[in-house]
C-alpha cells in the first residue's frame, strides 16, 4: 500500500484510487489526513502540493518527532486548505474542539 523512506512516504496510486471508490460507494468522505514529521511539527512543499484530499476545508495534522513519547496537540501542525488552494495554519487545540 505504500513505500517510504527516511525523509518521504508515497501511497500506491491504485490503493488511493479503491479506497476513494468504497468511500464514494459508502457515501463517506476524508477530512483529515495524520502524518508524522522528525523534529518539530511542520507543513511541508510535499505535504502542501500531495493532499490526500485536495479539497476546501480538508485538515491536515502534523505530528512532531515522529509521534515519539508524549504527543500533544500544542506540539502538532495544523494547515486547512483553503477555497483558494492556499494552506493556512490554525491552532489545533481550538480547530479539533470546535469540529468534534
Amino acid at each position: 500500500m505504500h513505500r517510504a523512506g527516511p525523509d518521504w512516504y508515497e501511497t500506491d496510486p491504485a490503493w488511493v484510487t479503491s479506497f476513494f471508490l468504497e468511500l464514494r460507494r459508502d457515501r463517506r468522505m476524508v477530512r483529515a489526513q495524520v502524518h508524522t514529521h522528525p523534529g518539530i511539527a511542520s507543513h511541508s512543499d510535499t505535504d502542501d502540493r500531495y493532499p490526500l484530499a485536495p479539497s476546501p476545508g480538508f485538515h491536515s495534522l502534523v505530528i512532531p518527532r515522529f509521534g515519539i513519547g508524549t504527543v500533544r496537540l500544542n506540539d502538532a501542525y495544523l494547515a486547512v486548505l483553503e477555497d483558494d488552494g492556499t494552506w493556512a495554519e490554525r491552532d489545533p487545540d481550538t480547530e479539533i474542539k470546535e469540529t468534534t
